[in-house]
């Protein structure tokens, strides 16, 4: 038993120092940064809209993430030669906008919403139950009386088990997602109702002008969810 907890212990020690040095954490949340940035911009783009999202982009966290603003940057100057102006929007292209990025988003918070409700409310489930059974164990020892190693070692080993899942449920910030994403879903439900009515009833400049608002608030929650994870290193449990 020493030797498998020995054994199992290197082992996650020695894949917590591969991932930490290859920067596995860091290059997922730096392009999935880099991702929402390009395609805010890319509709932005269809949309007539030449405004750069690299002006309103990661402001929180300026040096660490200036290459993601810079790259965007770069790819808006590949395409365009006059930033921040306008042109008339197609109402064609306002609908190709409205189909594959409000409502794929509204449908996507949606999912993420519930995903992540019952993550959280399984792995909550599993933390009670795992306590509980730590606390029966030890009472049934004490009215048995006499030791029983088996039982002994549940009892030490059920609340370590319990710990880990709720530290697991803390780095994955399930509770913030739940949230976050629940307030987004409502959000683009309702943006995409709105940007359907502007769009039928013609009113283009302004569906123009909502796209513009809708992307400098996704821009605004993707930079919220980037700062929630990069305050959650993955790191090896120490004491204080």
């Amino acid at each position: 038993m020493i030797a498998l907890y020995l054994g199992m212990f290197v082992c996650a020690y020695a894949s917590y120092k591969w991932a930490d040095w290859r920067g596995y954490q860091t290059r997922y949340l730096d392009y999935r940064a880099l991702a929402e940035g390009l395609r805010v911009q890319f509709f932005w783009k269809l949309a007539g809209i030449e405004e750069s999202v690299a002006d309103y982009y990661l402001r929180k966290q300026k040096s660490e993430l200036e290459w993601i603003r810079n790259a965007v940057r770069s790819s808006m100057m590949e395409t365009s030669s006059d930033q921040g102006s306008r042109e008339q929007p197609a109402a064609g292209a306002l609908r190709f906008v409205l189909t594959h990025w409000v409502e794929d988003q509204a449908k996507y918070f949606s999912k993420a919403a519930h995903r992540d409700h019952e993550r959280l409310h399984r792995l909550e489930r599993r933390v009670t139950i795992l306590f509980g059974a730590a606390l029966a164990l030890a009472i049934f020892q004490l009215a048995w009386g006499t030791a029983n190693m088996v039982i002994i070692l549940c009892v030490a080993v059920l609340p370590v088990a319990a710990a880990l899942v709720h530290h697991y449920l803390e780095k994955n910030a399930f509770s913030e997602h739940k949230r976050q994403y629940t307030r987004m879903s409502i959000f683009y439900t309702r943006a995409k109702h709105h940007l359907r009515e502007l769009i039928d009833t013609g009113r283009l400049p302004e569906a123009q002008d909502f796209l513009a608002e809708l992307g400098r608030e996704a821009l605004v929650e993707n930079g919220d969810w980037i700062l929630t994870h990069r305050d959650r290193p993955l790191e090896v449990p120490k004491g204080g």
